[in-house]
Parts: C-alpha cells; structure tokens; sequence
C-alpha cells in the first residue's frame, strides 16, 4: 500500500478511535516502510498492532518498531521443534526465528516493555503433540500472552479441519460470526473487503482509495453483508461456486479455542466473562505483571543458549 493511501484511510478513520491492524493473510515487514506506517498510525493518537512470522525482525529493525510506537507484536510460532518448524514455514530456519524474537523481546524490555506481546501456536496434526512442550518453553519468556490458536479453514479448502457436523444443524440455528461488526480489510490497491477473513476478496463493499473509508463500513454494501448473516442469508453474499461464510470455520466453535468469533448468544455471560477475564469475545488483552516480566526477561538473559537447545530439540 502506499504511504499516502495509508495516510487517507488513518485520517478518515482516525476520529473513530479504531485499534489498526498492519495485516491481512501477509507478512506485514516485506513493506519496506513498515516503520513510517507504524508512525503515522501513532501520530494520529491510534494504536499500531502487526502479527509477524519473525522471519524478518532483526534487531535494527524491532528497534526501530519500538520507538516508533508498536502497541502490539504477536510472534507467530507454530512448532515447537525444529522439525516441525522448518516442515511448515518453507525456507525460514527456526533458530533464526527464535532469535529474532528473543532480541526483540529483550529490546523491548530494556525500553520498559511499551510493546505488548504474544505468541501465537497454530494447533494441528502436525503441532499437536508439541503444544505442551510450547506452553512449558514459552511461558519463560517475557511474553505477555502464550496462546494457542486453533486452525482455521476459510473456504472448506482444508481437510484437516472438517465442519460437516456443524452445518447438520438447521441453518436458522447457526451462529452469527462477529467479524463485520468488528473488523474491516482493506487490501494494498484500496479494495476493501466486508470479511477481514476472506482472503481472495469475494464480496468487496468498494475501494478506499475513492471512497471515504468510514462510509465503506457503513454502507449499502457492508450493512447488507450484516444482514445477510443475521438472517443466515448465506448465498446472498456468495457467489455460485465461491462459497464465504457457509464454509468457514470461524462460523463455529470449532475447539475450547474458538469461541470467540460468534456474537454471543447471552450478553449478560459475556459482560460476567469480561469482569473474570474467562476466555470470551470480550475478554480484555492480557498482560503479564511488570515485576514477573522483568525476572523473566533476566532469565532469558542469563539462560538463552539452554532455551533455544530445549526448544529446538524434537519431542520424543
């Protein structure tokens, strides 16, 4: 995207207050100005949020994130092997990877932790048997949040992830995903897209390059798209032989992990989660204690060599 469509949008958007996610299903630092974005987002009172594969976090460059003003980093870490790593990230090696994220993470320390961060594990066939391993190694780390995601299949295209049991249940009965009322995508040449999920861009409500980016989320097109789900009107949104919403698994609660892309079903549930910070849609970001932070941050210092063995070795 270019630094001045970027620089529209943040102004159309910025008196709305909105968190800015620098990601759609990309790698957010193969923009090579990743760090000015970062700032203009910051400079217009918002908060700059990317989730990163690590591959290409070299200190300078998570130096220069930091003081730019990053509000959050998630590190995606999926495998806790090198096996398993390098069978799943083609051509990234995961000492690399690692060390990038423990460079940043002692960065970050040493600025007194402005950035909050997590780690994210995709949990499938391949990665299962490694989550606890994942859990135990990196909940040492100074990281705010170690979260496990489950695995998401978009278009049906996965078959590791089948929803066929879900979808037997009458369609009037079928959740109402969140995702519009919560997130808007917009592509690199301004298309915008209802579905911040819908990768291939199935159902675009305009173009922010010529439309004022808060009237595309409140236009005919999006409150359609909103209707259309309220009333399980699935195929008005899709087109023959391009299925979106019917297909996807966000639409369900698909493990204990995924409750969290359904509008809730009971608002008071939801208010008491929120207060008990359970794992609910509404649930408030977590963040670790300073004073646990920086012991951990001490130890990573003091043991990174033996952290890295540990990790890098297979499970038996």
């Amino acid at each position: 995207m270019s630094i001045e469509l970027f620089e529209k949008i943040i102004e159309e958007l910025r008196d709305s207050q909105p968190f800015i996610d620098l990601y759609l299903q990309g790698e957010p630092l193969l923009h090579p100005k990743i760090v000015e974005i970062v700032k203009i987002v910051k400079a217009n009172g918002l908060l700059p949020r990317i989730t990163t594969n690590t591959t290409l976090l070299k200190p300078a460059k998570a130096k220069a994130l930091i003081e730019a003003g990053l509000d959050k980093i998630e590190f995606s870490m999926s495998g806790a092997s090198k096996r398993t790593y390098d069978s799943i990230y083609k051509g990234a090696k995961y000492e690399k990877t690692l060390n990038n994220m423990l460079d940043f993470l002692e960065l970050n320390g040493e600025a007194g932790f402005p950035v909050h961060t997590r780690s994210v594990f995709v949990e499938e066939k391949k990665t299962v048997k490694e989550k606890e391993k994942y859990l135990e190694c990196f909940t040492r780390l100074p990281l705010d949040d170690v979260y496990i995601s489950p695995l998401i299949n978009m278009f049906g295209w996965n078959e590791e992830l089948d929803i066929s049991s879900f979808k037997k249940r009458p369609m009037k009965d079928w959740p109402i995903c969140k995702s519009p009322w919560r997130q808007l995508g917009i592509n690199a040449d301004g298309t915008t897209r209802a579905c911040v999920f819908d990768y291939d861009s199935r159902y675009v409500i305009g173009n922010a390059r010529e439309d004022d980016t808060l009237n595309l989320w409140n236009n005919e097109r999006m409150a359609e798209f909103r209707k259309a789900l309220i009333d399980r009107r699935y195929k008005d949104v899709e087109e023959q032989g391009l299925p979106l919403c019917t297909e996807c698994s966000q639409l369900w609660p698909t493990s204990p992990l995924a409750d969290t892309t359904q509008l809730p079903d009971n608002f008071q549930k939801e208010v008491d989660a929120f207060f008990k910070k359970e794992q609910y849609g509404f649930m408030a970001t977590k963040y670790l204690d300073p004073g646990v932070k920086k012991e951990k941050l001490h130890y990573i210092k003091q043991h990174r060599d033996e952290w890295l063995e540990i990790v890098l070795a297979d499970v038996v």
